[in-house]
C-alpha cells in the first residue's frame, strides 16, 4: 500500500476515470465549469460526472476561478492549501488524465528508496528555454515579449536568485513542461511558497485572456525541479507513459465487480466481453 503518496490527476472534462488510494482525481476551474475552455464549453451531463467522480478545486482556500489562465496551477494550490483533506501525504505529486508517467503506480514506494523526486524525461530545444518563448508564443498566439517582462519581475522578486535562473533559461535546451512531479511534501511546500508569489504578480499586468501565465508556470515548474538537482537530490527521469497507468491486476478486476445493476442486466456475454477488454489492455 503506497498510503503516504497521493498524485492528483487533472480533469477539466469527462473522460476515463482513474481513481485509487494512489491517484486523486480533480476537476481544475470547477468554479467556472461552464464557462468556455479552449476545448469549447462543458455539457451539464460531463459536468455531473465531474461532480459525482471526483473532488473539484474549489472547497476551501482556494483560486479555482484562476484556472482559464493558470491551468493546472489551480489544482496544485488547492493540494497546498487543503494538504489534510488529501491525508497528509509524504508524496505528492501531479499527472493529467491523459498524460502519466511511465512508471509502476502499483509500487511507488520502490522508487523514494533510489530517487528523491520523480520527473519528466525533458524535451530538446534548438535554442535555450528563453528563446524557445518565441515559438511557443507564435503557436498559441502569445506576446513574444511577455517571457523578458516576467524575467523583469523574476529579477524584482527574487534577486538574490536572478543570476542562477537567468543561467537556466538562456542556456538550457531540455524543459520538462506540463507540470508533472512526483515530489516529497517539504519540496512541495517549498515550491508552492515560491512559485505562486510570482504567479499573483503576473496577474497583475499580464494578459489574462490567454493562457501566458500558465505556460510560464510549466516553465518555472521545470526549473524548480532542476533547482532540487542542483540541490544534490536525485530525479528519476522518466518519459510519458504510451497507455494511463495499470495498477495491479486487483484495481482492474475491482472496475469488473462494480458493474452496474443495469450493466449486469445485460447478461454474462456484456461482462465475459469487459473482461476481455481489460485484459487486452494489460501488457505482460
Amino acid at each position: 500500500m503506497n498510503s503516504n503518496i497521493k498524485i492528483l490527476v487533472a480533469y477539466h472534462k469527462k473522460d476515463k476515470l482513474f481513481k485509487s488510494h494512489i491517484l486523486y482525481p480533480i476537476h481544475l476551474g470547477r468554479e467556472i465549469s461552464f464557462k468556455k475552455t479552449k476545448d469549447g464549453k462543458l455539457s451539464e451531463k460531463d459536468y455531473n460526472w465531474l461532480l459525482n467522480n471526483m473532488h473539484g478545486d474549489n472547497t476551501g482556500d482556494n483560486i479555482s476561478e484562476k484556472n482559464r489562465f493558470l491551468n493546472e496551477m489551480t489544482g496544485i494550490y488547492w493540494a497546498w492549501k487543503n494538504y489534510v483533506e488529501l491525508g497528509n501525504p509524504d508524496y505528492i505529486g501531479l499527472n493529467h488524465y491523459r498524460r502519466f508517467f511511465k512508471i509502476n503506480y502499483s509500487n511507488l514506494d520502490k522508487y523514494f528508496k533510489d530517487y528523491d523526486f520523480i520527473k519528466l524525461s525533458s524535451p530538446v530545444f534548438k535554442e535555450g528555454i528563453k528563446a524557445e518563448w518565441a515559438t511557443c508564443a507564435k503557436l498559441n498566439n502569445l506576446n513574444p515579449n511577455d517571457f523578458d517582462n516576467f524575467c523583469t519581475l523574476y529579477k524584482h522578486l527574487y534577486p538574490d536568485d536572478f543570476d542562477n535562473f537567468n543561467k537556466y533559461v538562456i542556456n538550457e535546451n531540455h524543459g520538462g513542461l506540463m507540470n508533472l512531479f512526483i515530489m516529497k511534501k517539504e519540496d512541495f511546500f517549498r515550491y508552492c511558497e515560491w512559485v505562486f508569489p510570482l504567479l499573483f504578480e503576473m496577474e497583475k499586468s499580464f494578459d489574462q485572456s490567454n493562457r501566458t501565465i500558465g505556460m510560464i508556470a510549466e516553465r518555472l515548474t521545470a526549473y524548480y525541479l532542476q533547482k532540487l538537482e542542483d540541490e544534490g537530490k536525485k530525479p528519476l527521469y522518466t518519459r510519458l507513459a504510451d497507455e494511463p497507468p495499470e495498477m495491479t491486476l486487483r484495481f482492474f478486476l475491482s472496475r469488473i465487480f462494480n458493474i452496474r445493476k443495469k450493466e449486469q442486466s445485460n447478461g454474462h456475454k456484456h461482462i465475459k466481453l469487459t473482461i476481455l477488454g481489460i485484459v487486452l489492455n494489460i501488457k505482460h
